[in-house]
């Protein structure tokens, strides 16, 4: 009864030549005796299954007895190397294993049927072959699960013939074993222009059975799984597949019975999904092959969207919270835009410094996609200087412009605070004892760096006409410190040089004596006293500096206890003062 076997084949044909180094792929078919041999490395056997002969299937064994046979003949040109290199390549280490029973036939053939190379020998190992073929014309070599066969073609013409299985067993190449325990399964044989030291062989890497060894038998499945990125559509997964009827010698057309991963690609799906294709042959039996197809999706998202987020203080939420959604995204291949994995969705910023964040974006088949973005909260909130345009002073009510200063509110509302307030354009300090009108312009600066200013007009009013000085003579005090105006006009009311009277606040005009205390000599210095109801009297008077000769322990002693009562008269004096002006009231 004839078999009908669906089989992944090595060709798609009867032969199929891989060109290595991305040449493209040659397909011969056995009668096409003319097609030269340029490529470097190709397929050579044909899948077979007959009650005698196995090759490249499940296993290669009949009664434990493997042969591999070429099918048909290929006729080759003549190697540039001189060396035709043949590989026959087992799935299990042989190198070393005795056969119960082995044979080796081997004929190769010119154009005009001259024998160039003939081999029928018997042999129990495959280092036997070395002893008895072994010539200038062939080489043998075991390595492993490698059969080498290195043919030498200096002195063959220019095409050879390797005969085939249409000439029978004892012309054709044969190699033939009883394996005994051992599953001497083919993996892959082909022809090699070189040594074999110089032996190389890529497979391509396109489709899922073009290369295979594997056969499939009626009711057989075969599972694949296609990257989502690369799709195959069945007609791309069918031109990979061969049914083959072996005793019809023919390949058969596939018809497909059942189709749901068609759909699945038109609708953009991922998962498992089948097909079922069958096979009928000459003698109306038919096989069927299931295919269990997988479409998965191992690309990762892309992250999308603002690494650099700079956001304004004034844009922030209430709660503190930025949703990066709004900012950075995942761009998939199969499920598009995605959200940011929610573990990094919500982020809650320092505000006014960088910020380093990682977040990720996972599509639906676990694909993840890391990286950093940076978020910079931007303090855009300015300082803000409160109080009026022009303010009117009196001549030395203010040392500097900067104690202009606290006549205004300067505040940063909810920024990065306040870092310096000062004044520039300064037309006041050195001009306060003048009447007239001066610019100033105030400045406060955040912890940001942001910058406010505000301009102001000082007017300096002149409310008392002219000032005189009440001469208060002289003054003699030492250089062993620095005695205060207050402390000045105490002193002359305590020795009566002027009148008694309180005042509100004292002040020198003159810095003659302030910037030369310590120092020997004698300073005219102006002072101004302000009373409680805002009226000024001005005194001129002479400060005579000496050195300070109380220096002992013991006058100086005296010095503190006379002034200690010096103070006590001066506050009891103060205080009666105080009593007398209360009742007068």
């Amino acid at each position: 009864m004839k078999k009908l076997l669906l089989c992944f084949l090595s060709t798609c044909t009867v032969f199929s030549f891989l060109q290595v180094n991305k040449s493209p792929i040659k397909s011969l078919l056995a009668e096409e005796v003319s097609v030269d041999y340029t490529n470097k490395a190709h397929q050579m056997w044909q899948v077979q299954d007959t009650a005698k002969n196995l090759l490249m299937g499940n296993s290669i064994y009949n009664y434990y007895t493997a042969e591999a046979r070429l099918f048909q003949s290929i006729r080759l040109k003549k190697a540039k190397s001189n060396y035709f290199t043949l590989c026959i390549e087992f799935s299990e280490d042989i190198a070393e294993h005795t056969f119960e029973q082995g044979e080796l036939h081997f004929n190769i053939v010119d154009d005009d049927g001259g024998v160039f190379l003939s081999v029928n020998t018997r042999l129990s190992t495959l280092e036997e072959i070395n002893q008895d073929i072994m010539s200038n014309k062939l080489y043998f070599k075991a390595i492993g699960n490698k059969a080498f066969f290195q043919i030498n073609t200096t002195t063959a013409p220019e095409y050879i013939i390797f005969r085939g299985g249409e000439y029978g067993i004892a012309n054709s190449f044969n190699f033939k074993m009883d394996t005994n325990d051992l599953e001497g399964k083919v993996v892959r044989s082909m022809l090699y222009d070189g040594k074999i030291e110089d032996y190389s062989y890529e497979p391509s890497q396109y489709g899922i059975g073009k290369y295979s060894t594997q056969i499939y038998n009626n009711g057989s499945s075969f599972s694949y799984v296609i990257d989502y990125d690369n799709l195959l559509t069945l007609d791309d997964i069918l031109s990979n597949i061969t049914a083959f009827d072996y005793y019809g010698k023919k390949e058969l057309e596939k018809v497909v019975e059942e189709d749901t991963y068609t759909n699945a690609i038109h609708e953009n799906k991922l998962g498992e999904f089948s097909a079922k294709i069958s096979a009928t042959s000459d003698d109306n039996i038919k096989s069927y092959l299931n295919l269990n197809l997988q479409i998965v999706d191992t690309t990762a998202p892309v992250i999308t969207g603002e690494t650099n987020i700079v956001i304004s203080y004034l844009d922030m939420p209430s709660n503190g919270a930025i949703n990066l959604n709004d900012y950075i995204f995942g761009l998939d291949n199969h499920d598009g835009k995605l959200s940011l994995d929610e573990s990094c969705t919500t982020y809650y910023p320092t505000l006014f410094t960088k910020n380093v964040v990682n977040i990720s974006s996972t599509d639906s088949s676990g694909n993840k996609a890391e990286t950093k973005v940076n978020i910079t909260i931007v303090d855009d909130v300015y300082p803000t200087i409160e109080g009026p345009d022009t303010i009117e002073v009196y001549q030395y009510e203010y040392n500097s412009a900067q104690d202009l200063l606290k006549n205004y509110t300067i505040s940063d509302g909810d920024g990065s605070g306040i870092k310096r307030q000062t004044v520039k354009n300064d037309n006041y300090t050195y001009n306060k004892d003048k009447p007239g009108s001066y610019t100033v312009t105030l400045v406060a600066i955040d912890n940001s760096g942001n910058e406010t200013t505000k301009d102001i007009t000082v007017i300096v009013k002149n409310t008392i006409g002219p000032v005189f000085f009440i001469n208060a003579n002289s003054l003699e005090i030492t250089n062993s410190s620095l005695l205060s105006a207050e402390q000045v006009i105490n002193k002359l009311m305590l020795n009566c040089s002027i009148a008694e009277k309180k005042y509100q606040n004292v002040e020198y005009i003159t810095k003659n004596y302030i910037e030369n205390y310590n120092k020997i000599g004698q300073y005219e210095t102006e002072i101004v006293c302000y009373d409680y109801q805002g009226n000024r009297d001005y005194y001129l008077v002479t400060l005579k500096v000496t050195k300070d000769k109380e220096s002992n322990f013991f006058s100086k002693t005296w010095k503190s206890i006379k002034n200690f009562f010096i103070n006590i008269g001066l506050f009891f004096k103060d205080l009666w003062n105080n009593f007398k002006s209360l009742f007068s009231k």
